[in-house]
């Protein structure tokens, strides 16, 4: 490696030179390391900077002095000793070479073990190799690297899941998802990214970055997100967009059968309500539905959700097999 970089010693040239005068096939074999150390560079995205023409043109120039030198000098017998010795420092200039290019070249962009997390008839709880917490959603795929490496954390999610990241603000950790990117220090999130249809983020805490980088300007488009916002990665265009909508209340429920309510009207409480628990509710004074309601339940029975909500608004509960009645005036008696 150095010698090819030319920045090998005097001696360590003269040997290796040496060696290539020897014969036709060494100056191959070391034409074929050569070509395989500027393939090589052509597996990391960010390949080292040698000047190869450079180093060759360096090399010609002292194996041309050194030739020049040999033919002044009077031929000598070779000795047992120096067969021996010829033979054994052609070993050892290909393993040199051979070497140099595996610590310098190969080494740095021996691919990382690809692990994944998958959930197909239900869902999926798991833990990353940094502590971040995942559950995926069905017929869902996350892509990861058995170690991270060092400076940052990526994934890659195919599907719906739920983040609780890790925080490290050294190391942002980032999702590939379809043609967006997001990215976070340490926070929790949804991310739906089905197969072409539109990316979107929805947060619960902290920060989360939502971008994507054209593949052809490198230019980036990107916004930031807080918790209860949502932002959207239309198909087909090159800008995220933040939503005015609020983080839908059932936005977890698929995970751990949570409900979110943050003031919302009492008809949109309703009609969650009925969407997942196959029940009928109905509330006497419709005035009333425009009564906001805030509340977070999870793994509740209907009965206890309306029990609680009657005891907030003041309303009577009545009932019968899956149908509900709330009688009263709720926020309208304030």
């Amino acid at each position: 490696m150095l010698f090819l970089l030319g920045e090998a010693s005097a001696e360590q040239t003269q040997q290796i030179t040496k060696w290539l005068l020897e014969s036709e096939e060494n100056q191959k074999e070391l034409d074929l390391l050569e070509a395989i150390w500027a393939e090589s560079s052509k597996l990391t995205p960010n390949p080292v900077a040698v000047d190869v023409k450079g180093a060759w043109g360096s090399m010609s120039l002292r194996v041309d002095n050194f030739e020049e030198q040999q033919i002044n000098k009077i031929g000598k017998v070779r000795t047992l000793n120096q067969k021996i010795a010829r033979i054994s420092f052609r070993a050892a200039a290909i393993l040199v070479v051979a070497i140099g290019i595996f610590k310098f070249i190969i080494d740095p962009v021996l691919p990382v073990e690809q692990m994944a997390f998958s959930a197909s008839s239900e869902v999926f709880k798991g833990t990353l190799p940094d502590g971040s917490k995942v559950a995926l959603n069905l017929n869902t795929k996350l892509s990861y690297p058995k170690r991270f490496k060092q400076g940052t954390r990526k994934v890659k999610l195919e599907g719906e899941a739920f983040f609780d990241v890790a925080h490290n603000h050294k190391k942002p950790f980032i999702i590939s998802a379809g043609d967006a990117n997001i990215r976070v220090w340490g926070t929790s999130f949804n991310v739906k990214a089905n197969k072409g249809d539109d990316v979107e983020v929805s947060v619960s805490t902290g920060k989360v970055q939502l971008f994507k980088v054209d593949s052809v300007s490198g230019d980036t488009a990107s916004i930031f997100l807080t918790a209860g916002q949502k932002g959207i990665l239309p198909s087909r265009t090159s800008k995220p967009e933040k939503l005015d909508e609020q983080v839908e209340p059932d936005e977890m429920f698929w995970m751990d059968s949570t409900l979110v309510f943050q003031q919302i009207e009492l008809n949109k409480v309703i009609s969650t309500l009925e969407k997942y628990y196959n029940v009928n509710i109905t509330i006497e004074n419709r005035m009333a539905l425009t009564c906001s309601y805030t509340a977070t339940f999870s793994n509740a029975d209907i009965e206890d959700i309306l029990e609680m909500m009657a005891t907030t608004f003041n309303f009577q509960l009545l009932s019968e097999n899956n149908s509900f009645v709330l009688k009263g005036n709720g926020c309208l008696d304030d």
